[in-house]
């Protein structure tokens, strides 16, 4: 398991949580009675010790190490959780890990997964949009299209407000994205669903946004009922492993 030089009473809490993380010394028995629990149970018996160690921690390192570990495991906790489909403590779980991990976008991208798959489409905005905010390029552009649908799910949950947040958000990625003849498209739909009368369906913002220049036909679009991605780092190191959650629905195009 990692090294940590504890000092301290913590010392024992941390090397008990090794034990169920698999890095650390162990008697047979002991050995078998852990192979006896599941991944889940595991992983909450290492974060019980690990939680002992996190109170008991004498040394800013002791502190940092400890919050690292702690926080990946209540990462792959919620992963597990969210594969039986126990949204709700998959959310706490990854919710528990950020205040560890505060910049890590990746736990933010996850929370909102599982916001999202809970039915808590506004939170789930919130967790995205910080996933945007700490996320690399390539994850800014996934959190902006996750928050789009999740502003889109909380207006059709009687919030028809949400639809304006969701036109914001296409606003600017259209300004970044001036050719994506799709996110045009949806920009559209968005005005329609919300109600302004001026804008009736995409295809009409593409041509009047884009002009008649563009004249090739736009692609399919698609609409995810779940967020498309999880990823997870493991407790020990910077590994990083994703997982399609998601699938698409109805397809729309224009006429040229």
């Amino acid at each position: 398991g990692p090294a940590c030089a504890f000092s301290g009473a913590g010392k024992e809490a941390w090397n008990e949580a090794q034990k169920y993380l698999s890095g650390g010394r162990m008697t047979a028995e002991e050995a078998e009675a852990i192979r006896q629990l599941s991944a889940e149970e595991r992983a909450a018996k290492a974060i019980e010790h690990l939680l002992e160690a996190e109170r008991q921690a004498a040394t800013a390192q002791e502190t940092e190490q400890v919050a690292r570990v702690l926080g990946g495991t209540y990462n792959s906790l919620g992963l597990l959780q969210a594969n039986a489909k126990d949204f709700r403590n998959a959310s706490y779980s990854m919710a528990e890990a950020i205040k560890r991990m505060p910049e890590d976008a990746v736990l933010h991208w996850n929370l909102g997964n599982f916001q999202f798959s809970a039915g808590d489409y506004w939170e789930a905005a919130q967790s995205l949009a910080k996933a945007k905010e700490k996320g690399d390029p390539d994850m800014r552009l996934k959190a902006s299209q996750a928050l789009v649908q999740a502003y889109m799910k909380q207006a059709q949950s009687n919030d028809p407000n949400a639809y304006e947040y969701a036109i914001k958000e296409l606003e600017a990625m259209t300004y970044e994205h001036p050719n994506d003849a799709e996110l045009m498209y949806l920009l559209g739909e968005n005005h329609r669903l919300k109600g302004d009368g001026a804008i009736r369906d995409g295809c009409g913002v593409r041509d009047r946004v884009r002009g008649p220049r563009i004249s090739a036909r736009l692609g399919a679009i698609p609409r995810p009922v779940r967020l498309r991605r999880v990823c997870s780092r493991a407790a020990s190191g910077p590994q990083l492993s994703c997982r399609t959650v998601g699938y698409y629905g109805r397809r729309r195009t224009c006429a040229p």
